[in-house]
């Protein structure tokens, strides 16, 4: 029997901080802002094996994620592999909507 050894390619992970969800745009991004990128349009990886990150973004729109982290994959971004995701929470538990954050970070 013939060895077989599989190789995963990984890919560069970028961390971002009030991460604010807009909207879905018409090409079906996303609409989001944060510290690190200023406003940007965040494209999930869909398909086998992704999470379904349109659903959970769909719930999100007007809401800050004060972390998140995703793989940067050629032509979009995914949360499938441990330790990849959006918190929502602040370190209190409490969810964060988008004016919330905006008037924290003016003070």
């Amino acid at each position: 029997m013939v060895g077989l050894t599989l190789h995963f390619r990984e890919y560069p992970v970028a961390e971002e901080h009030n991460v604010a969800v807009y909207g879905q745009l018409a090409d079906k991004d996303w609409a989001m802002h944060s510290d690190e990128e200023g406003n940007f349009a965040y494209r999930p990886c869909r398909g086998k094996g992704e999470y379904d990150t349109d659903a959970m973004l769909k719930q999100a729109v007007g809401y800050t994620a004060p972390r998140a982290k995703w793989e940067e994959r050629p032509g979009c971004r995914s949360i499938a592999r441990a330790g990849l995701a959006f918190w929502w929470h602040d370190k209190n538990w409490n969810y964060v909507r988008i004016q919330e954050a905006l008037n924290e970070s003016s003070k």
